[in-house]
């Protein structure tokens, strides 16, 4: 009998630990959108990364762990449908180089 592979872990992300201290040291963890102090905020980007947000000062806040969780829910139907939508086009992008190649 062979054993199972393994389960990996996933990787945790750690962006830039730097800009993460500037945003500490510019808000002190309390939370931008209800400004509430929370020991475990969270560095959040006002403007998402996947959406086409930097990584910068000016896109960074602080929020505690609830606002954060209800921003990203709230985002997550708009990055899905942004996700299918760039699917199909790439399928068709790639059909329509199929069908030039064969003329």
């Amino acid at each position: 009998m062979t054993a199972l592979p393994k389960k990996r872990p996933a990787p945790r992300i750690v962006r830039n630990k730097r800009l993460r201290a500037e945003v500490f040291a510019r808000d002190g963890g309390i939370c931008s959108q209800c400004g509430v102090y929370d020991a475990k905020w969270e560095h959040d980007h006002e403007i998402p990364l996947a959406m086409g947000g930097r990584d910068d000062l000016a896109n960074s806040v602080t929020r505690c762990r609830r606002c954060h969780r209800a921003k990203t829910s709230g985002e997550a139907p708009v990055r899905a449908k942004a996700d299918r939508l760039r699917s199909r086009h790439d399928l068709t992008r790639r059909r329509k180089q199929l069908l030039r190649a064969r003329t």
